[in-house]
């Protein structure tokens, strides 16, 4: 039993779907590339998507926004919130398979983002830490809430880069943060 999860399937007419409850806050990922990450917008329940510019027919209000504004559409009732998809294996049994996890949290929303860009400089295999963090908030009214939360956090590539000269090198990326990534290439 790998992190003291369970295991259990639903079964589905159309596919048979596992799903894995574990017991720790943190799991450490591999995400293949660029492509293994995917933020959409989506902007009804009965799952039109916009990719950012248009929604099939109509062009997308929302396409030039940045992350608030976008987030403040929605709470007048006419913006996209996000729809993110991560495809990944774990990265202490890879064998396992390829797993996906989904959320439309605009705090993950934005940290994929970054995430996704920092992926398209790398271009190799790279360790993400995966995990849920839990927070309390307290209301204008003076309820608080306890709401859990995704977020991710880059570790590094997870395979020596070739460097080229006959032998294998250590990323220079290992341990960097997502703001230092997101600088990589500018000049």
């Amino acid at each position: 039993m790998l992190f003291g999860g369970l295991p259990w399937g639903d079964v589905d007419p159309d596919e048979y779907v596992w799903h894995v409850v574990i017991d720790t806050a943190t799991v450490d990922v591999v995400l293949s590339g660029v492509h293994a990450l995917r933020v959409h917008w989506r902007r009804d329940g009965c799952g039109r998507r916009c990719d950012g510019s248009d929604q099939g027919k109509e062009d997308c209000s929302c396409a030039s926004l940045n992350l608030r504004d976008r987030k403040a559409a929605v709470r007048r009732g006419h913006g996209c919130v996000p729809n993110i998809e991560m495809s990944f294996r774990l990265s202490h049994d890879p064998a396992l398979g390829l797993f996906t996890f989904t959320s439309g949290n605009w705090s993950f929303a934005e940290q994929a983002i970054k995430t996704k860009a920092a992926l398209g400089r790398l271009a190799v295999p790279t360790r993400i830490q995966l995990g849920l963090k839990r927070t309390c908030h307290t209301l204008q009214r003076g309820r608080g809430v306890n709401y859990t939360k995704p977020t991710l956090a880059l570790l590094g590539t997870s395979l020596p880069v070739r460097s080229g000269l006959g032998g294998d090198v250590t990323s220079a990326t290992d341990g960097a943060s997502l703001d230092q990534l997101s600088g990589l290439g500018r000049h």
